[in-house]
């Protein structure tokens, strides 16, 4: 059977829409040691003393992660990055991180109230200097004061039902209020029960910036 020549003519592509750039995304699940294993908790858990917890952390983006600590009674450190626990701080698309890294622990410990952890994704070619780090590590001023030490509180519905004590105020929150010189990018927080996602427009330059508060008694 012979087929037919084919006419080598010159053929228009068709117009294809843009595909869309997916947002910059961070994922962050908080998870507490039970017995001899990890297990994911809810943003909201309120946390006891002497408990142990991590982070872990996924993303699609490429950059640096900064990671501060305010304590219930208003200090703030930088827990990452810190040589004790790990240098690089390099984040790189469909890879996984564990703070603190291996098989170490924050503990929970101090006055009732709220731990905030702060962190910050700047873009990979341009990290924060030491002047920026130190912007966020300031003591409280008269426009930006010490927030009160507030007791964590148990939603009462997720107590009935589920006999466990969660804080409608704690997880991942947005913050505006970065330091002077720094662009904040606007973000939205979703994901599920136990992860929270943080996204940002690709549109957008400056860095990302957001809070994870975690509860405890």
């Amino acid at each position: 059977m012979r087929l037919p020549a084919l006419a080598l003519l010159p053929l228009l592509a068709p117009t294809l829409a843009a595909e869309p750039v997916a947002d910059r995304q961070l994922s962050v699940t908080l998870e507490r040691l039970a017995g001899e294993s990890w297990a994911a908790v809810e943003p909201g858990r309120v946390l006891e003393q002497g408990d142990q917890v991590r982070f872990r952390i996924a993303s699609n983006l490429d950059g640096r992660l900064y990671v501060f600590n305010r304590n219930a009674e208003g200090a703030s450190n930088l827990i990452f990055p810190r040589e004790e626990i790990g240098a690089d701080n390099a984040l790189a698309p469909n890879h996984e991180l564990l703070l603190p890294p291996g098989g170490d622990a924050f503990e929970i410990s101090g006055p009732p109230g709220y731990e905030v952890v702060r962190w910050v994704v700047s873009p990979s070619d341009r990290p924060l200097g030491r002047t920026e780090i130190a912007r966020f590590l300031a003591p409280p001023t008269a426009s930006r004061p010490r927030p009160p030490l507030l007791a964590p509180s148990c939603d009462d519905t997720v107590l009935r039902s589920r006999s466990i004590c969660v804080d409608n105020q704690a997880g991942a929150q947005s913050f505006a209020d970065a330091p002077p010189g720094l662009a904040a990018r606007a973000i939205e927080i979703g994901g599920d029960e136990k992860t929270a996602v943080v996204s940002a427009s690709t549109s957008q330059d400056g860095v990302l910036v957001f809070e994870y508060r975690i509860a405890h008694r």
